[in-house]
């Protein structure tokens, strides 16, 4: 069976400008036998729809802050990082991938999109909200990797995070953004929560459509996400192919 395909949206249509978030989530793509493939923003639609149609799911990484407008909230002082068309591009590619019950992943900013996308909102800054519990700062942020912040997870039982884990407490899991899920939305449902209740895993009901707060491509122990990720696009594949 031909490798399957899995969209990313580039920021910058330039290879040469990836953010690191993006280099290291294909790289991660790639290790469980993914072939990553890149779309410029500034992408016709016509050629967009033609590209949804040639791949086998999507991945959303991390990045910026989405616009608060999406949400129905104010822009909050310390939101930035706004890219209004990867928010409307992206949102837009959840809806075809869903339509089509394509496989969805997304990591920090992308698992905030997956819930906006359903209806729900964020908060804008997480140490307002949680002051007592830190989770680190955005990965555009310079120097962010000298803030990671590193916390446990207590999930769901009964969940795709617990299939994914096999346990109800995940220590020691990287964390670095300063926003962070409120409502999951009418879609998704939170199934892991950091000690002080801050979402870190969200996912919806049937066809793998899973977002997590952490960075896995951070983490070798992470890493079975992707490894799900890849077996719902194979298994997909497969019966497709009947």
């Amino acid at each position: 069976m031909e490798r399957p395909r899995v969209l990313m949206h580039a920021i910058h249509s330039d290879p040469k400008r990836r953010t690191l978030d993006e280099v290291h989530c294909a790289q991660a793509l790639q290790e469980v036998g993914l072939v990553p493939v890149f779309i410029a923003l500034d992408t016709p639609k016509r050629d967009r729809d033609q590209m949804h149609r040639s791949v086998s799911g999507l991945f959303i990484p991390g990045g910026g802050d989405v616009n608060p407008n999406r949400y129905r909230q104010s822009l909050h002082p310390k939101t930035s990082g706004i890219n209004d068309l990867l928010d409307e591009i992206q949102a837009e590619s959840i809806e075809e991938a869903i339509s089509e019950d394509k496989p969805i992943l997304g990591t920090c900013r992308g698992a905030q999109l997956l819930v906006v996308a359903s209806g729900g909102d964020l908060y804008q800054h997480l140490p307002e909200a949680f002051p007592e519990e830190i989770h680190g700062v955005s990965i555009e942020e310079k120097d962010a990797s000298k803030k990671i912040a590193y916390h446990d997870i207590l999930i769901e039982p009964g969940t795709k995070a617990y299939e994914i884990f096999q346990t109800e407490l995940l220590k020691d899991v990287n964390s670095l953004h300063h926003q962070g899920i409120r409502n999951p939305g009418n879609r998704m449902k939170i199934s892991g929560l950091s000690p002080m209740g801050v979402v870190e895993f969200i996912e919806a009901e049937g066809v793998f459509c899973f977002g997590a707060q952490c960075h896995p491509n951070m983490d070798k122990k992470l890493m079975p996400i992707f490894d799900h990720f890849a077996t719902a696009i194979y298994q997909r594949g497969r019966k497709k192919e009947k």
